[in-house]
C-alpha cells in the first residue's frame, strides 16, 4: 500500500509539472448587481484566495511564529513549549468541465522547534497531504467535492536513550466528500458553511512490531471520527474560520478556530487556537491545547 501511495504522489506531481501552461478558469457569478460591483468581488476573492496563472490556494497558508502547547503532553519529544507552526498548500485545476473541474492538491503542515537552541532547533512533526478531487460546477451557492488523499508524517522508528524502539510512522489514505454553501452579501462578505464526510482505507495489521508495511494507527477513527464540520464568516476585512470534528461514540474529537486582519495587501496578522486531537498525525491519540499567533498569507 505504501510503494503505491508514494507512485500516487509521484503522478500528482509530475501532472503538476506538466500541466504547467493550463491557464486559471472564470467562473461566472450568479445575480450580478453590475460590473463594477461584479469587478471588486472578483478583486477581493482573488487576493483571499491568492489565485495566480497556474496555481490557486487550497487550504490557508500561514506561519505561527509562536504556537504555545503544553510540554507535560508531548512524552515522547524532548522539546519546548514555543515553536514555529506553518502550512502550505496549494491546488491545480488540471480539466475542465461545463459541470465542474478537476483538481490536484498538496498541503504541507509544520511544527518546528525554532526556539530549542539546545536540541539544534529539530522539526517536531511534518504532515504531507496530497490529493486528487473533482469540484462541481456553483449552482445557487452550492457545491460540492469528492475526492481522494493520503496523508502521512515520512517517520520511521527512533531509539530512546534506554534503547527502547518506538514507532513514530503514522499515515492513512481516505475518500471524502464535501457539501458546500456560501452566502454572499454585500461585495465584501459571506458566509461558508462545509461538511466534509470520509471512510478511510482500511489496511492490513501489522504482523509483528517490526512490521513497516502494517496499519501504524488502526483506531485513528476513535480519535478522528467520520467528518467535520468548517465555517467561515468574513465581514469587511475580518475572517473567522472554525472546524470541529467529533467521534460520538468514542467521545473525542477536536475544535480550531483562526481569526484574521489584514495588515496590507495579500498579508494578515493570524491568531489561532486548537483544542483536542489530531492537530498533527503523531499526535492522533495525543490531546493538546495550542495557540499562536502569526501572519496569514491566503485565507
Amino acid at each position: 500500500m505504501k510503494k503505491i501511495i508514494r507512485i500516487f504522489t509521484i503522478i500528482l506531481m509530475l501532472i503538476f509539472i506538466s500541466t504547467g501552461q493550463i491557464t486559471a478558469q472564470e467562473i461566472p457569478e450568479e445575480n450580478q448587481v453590475s460590473e463594477e460591483e461584479d469587478k471588486a468581488k472578483d478583486d477581493a476573492e482573488d487576493e483571499e484566495e491568492g489565485i495566480s496563472e497556474y496555481f490557486s490556494a487550497h487550504k490557508p497558508n500561514y506561519i505561527l511564529l509562536y504556537n504555545h502547547y503544553h510540554q507535560s503532553t508531548d512524552h515522547d519529544f524532548p522539546s519546548t513549549e514555543a515553536e514555529i507552526k506553518f502550512q502550505l498548500s496549494f491546488k491545480h485545476n488540471i480539466m475542465w468541465l461545463d459541470f465542474g473541474d478537476l483538481y490536484i492538491a498538496y498541503t504541507q503542515k509544520s511544527f518546528w522547534q525554532t526556539y530549542d537552541e539546545a536540541n539544534s532547533r529539530p522539526f517536531r512533526e511534518t504532515n504531507y497531504n496530497p490529493e486528487l478531487f473533482f469540484r462541481t460546477a456553483d449552482w445557487n451557492g452550492f457545491n460540492f467535492d469528492i475526492g481522494a488523499e493520503h496523508e502521512s508524517n515520512g517517520g520511521t522508528y527512533v531509539y530512546t536513550s534506554g534503547g527502547e524502539k518506538i514507532d513514530k510512522s503514522r499515515s492513512w489514505n481516505r475518500f471524502y466528500i464535501i457539501p458546500r454553501y456560501k452566502y454572499n452579501f454585500g461585495t465584501s462578505s459571506f458566509f461558508q458553511i462545509e461538511y466534509k464526510l470520509w471512510d478511510r482505507v482500511n489496511e492490513d495489521p501489522k504482523t509483528d512490531d517490526s512490521d513497516v508495511t502494517g496499519d501504524e494507527n488502526p483506531d485513528i477513527r476513535d480519535y478522528y471520527g467520520l467528518s467535520e464540520l468548517r465555517a467561515k464568516l468574513k465581514l469587511g476585512d475580518f475572517v473567522l474560520s472554525t472546524m470541529a470534528r467529533k467521534n460520538f461514540n468514542t467521545k473525542k474529537g477536536a475544535f480550531e478556530a483562526n481569526m484574521s486582519y489584514p495588515i496590507i495587501t495579500g498579508l494578515y496578522v493570524n491568531l489561532q487556537f486548537f483544542e483536542g486531537y489530531g492537530e498533527s498525525l503523531i499526535d492522533y491519540n495525543n490531546r493538546k491545547t495550542t495557540y499562536g499567533i502569526g501572519l496569514m498569507f491566503t485565507r
